[in-house]
């Protein structure tokens, strides 16, 4: 099953997908991200667990 869920909530399921196609699917988004967010926008690493006495 492949499941995508989206910002707003709601989410797509798809049935019987194969393994092929799921991987297939994550190498390009992970190209996508890669190519067309990682190394195009400014960053910020860190945590969004709030801190002790903030």
């Amino acid at each position: 099953m492949l499941e995508l869920e989206y910002r707003n909530g709601a989410y797509s399921r798809w049935l019987a997908v194969p393994v092929e196609v799921y991987q297939a699917f994550c190498v390009a988004a992970d190209a996508f991200f890669r190519r067309s967010i990682q190394l195009r926008y400014i960053f910020l690493r860190g945590s969004l667990s709030p801190r002790c006495g903030a």
